[in-house]
């Protein structure tokens, strides 16, 4: 078994990173399984203190605006301050401080500070996706995301004790205690990085180029780069993309605790030991199949990860004949293994598109700037799907289905070849681009 895991496709490619590579690798951990065991009692937790549907709808959309905003300021900060410091000063201000607020929370205003801060966590995506990739052969993208995704499946370890915690407590003492949690073990795994990594050669530059240059002067020569990402098919079909799979995953995510709980009869405390079905499935998936999808077109797997996807809130949908009897529970059974096979197809493929496309030279700015696009285009279903699940608990899945299947549609369209470790021109900068 030992031998198997060593020569898997995974571990090679862990073995294949420089130590600061790694460093991103190994910490993530400590971020993902904090993430991974609150997450289930969000909603809950807030409809606990008394917020509503349509105010935990208008929290997510906060969220996302002053993501915009700091995801646009995000490229010019990292270039000028480095993607290494970037990324531990974003983590510090958009996960531990939240966490922190979280662990206290009164009423819907204490939600809101904490969704202000939340929001900046674009400026750390920005940084520390560069951190990630930029050191990175472009044949390795894909695994190196499929390791981050399985990184978070850790928590599958420890989902038991919010599950007890939830049942023994109540929610709102449990997730105090977790969000407690939260806040330092993230804390620990932004510090850790920063100390055990380093800056990459392209950050090097890119500070090296900025040094003089202050940060208004940086964000002027996004109306350049804007325009010719824009010229770039591609990078719109990828970028609309995005926004399909973000909206839909997010309005599952954000209400399926609600859902299951007060519309389908689960008790409160199951929801701790779903993560752990979810994360067998996608570890499955990772020392398996990984190696079949390897050798096959990005298309494929992503096509039947998202009609994995999209049956699986069909059926969730049409759950709500079973709701309060037994046969809710192998329902739901059905319902994790679809998603959680259909998010592992996917998301990493996802991700590993925007590694491809964006222009190395320019990755800070690029990345950034799409970040924001795409979060302008998908801020507004938050509140949307908040009121949808005040009229009907079911309609933020039928968004779900609606948007899965325009991202099917276009799956069609896009023209990348993700197995060739060659460099892809879209998006290119030119010189007089960056001055």
């Amino acid at each position: 078994m030992l031998k198997a895991i060593k020569n898997h496709t995974l571990f090679q490619t862990f073995k294949s990173l420089d130590r600061h590579s790694k460093a991103v690798v190994w910490t993530e951990p400590l971020w993902g399984i904090p993430f991974h065991l609150y997450i289930p009692f969000v909603a809950l937790y807030k409809a606990a203190l008394g917020l509503s549907d349509s105010q935990i709808g208008l929290l997510a959309s906060l969220t996302m605006l002053v993501s915009i905003i700091s995801g646009l300021l995000s490229g010019a900060i990292t270039d000028k301050l480095g993607r290494r410091l970037t990324t531990l000063l974003a983590d510090l201000l958009s996960w531990s401080v939240p966490c922190l607020i979280w662990a206290f929370s009164q009423n819907f205003w204490w939600f809101m500070v904490a969704a202000s801060f939340n929001g900046l966590w674009q400026i750390s995506n920005t940084s520390w996706s560069c951190l990630l990739v930029e050191n990175v052969e472009k044949k390795h993208v894909v695994n190196v995301w499929q390791l981050i995704y399985l990184s978070g499946q850790l928590v599958v370890f420890f989902a038991p004790l919010s599950g007890m915690m939830v049942r023994t407590l109540d929610v709102a003492p449990a997730m105090r205690i977790l969000y407690l949690f939260s806040f330092f073990s993230m804390t620990a795994k932004c510090t850790l990085m920063y100390g055990f990594g380093g800056e990459t050669e392209q950050g090097k530059r890119r500070m090296g180029e900025t040094k003089d240059a202050s940060i208004i002067s940086l964000l002027a020569g996004y109306g350049s780069v804007t325009k010719r990402l824009l010229r770039s098919r591609e990078i719109v079909k990828v970028m609309l993309f995005t926004v399909f799979l973000t909206i839909g995953s997010t309005a599952v995510s954000t209400f399926f605790g609600l859902y299951a709980t007060q519309n389908l009869g689960l008790p409160r405390d199951i929801l701790a030991y779903l993560p752990i079905l979810r994360a067998g499935v996608m570890l499955s998936f990772f020392f398996i199949l990984v190696r079949v999808l390897d050798k096959v077109s990005f298309r494929k797997p992503v096509l039947v990860g998202i009609t994995l996807f999209v049956t699986g809130q069909i059926l969730l949908i049409l759950s709500t004949r079973w709701a309060g009897t037994a046969a809710i529970y192998p329902t739901i059974f059905i319902y994790i293994v679809l998603e959680a096979f259909g998010f592992a197809m996917v998301f990493p493929r996802r991700d590993s598109l925007m590694a491809i496309i964006i222009n190395p030279q320019e990755r800070a700015r690029m990345t950034c700037i799409i970040n924001a696009l795409v979060t302008v285009i998908v801020m507004p279903f938050g509140f949307i799907s908040g009121i949808l699940s005040g009229i009907d608990r079911r309609m933020p899945f039928a968004l779900a289905i609606v948007m899965m299947a325009a991202a099917f549609t276009l799956v069609f369209f896009i023209k990348i070849n993700m197995q060739q470790n060659e460099e892809i021109k879209l998006g290119d900068i030119t010189e007089e681009d960056t001055t």
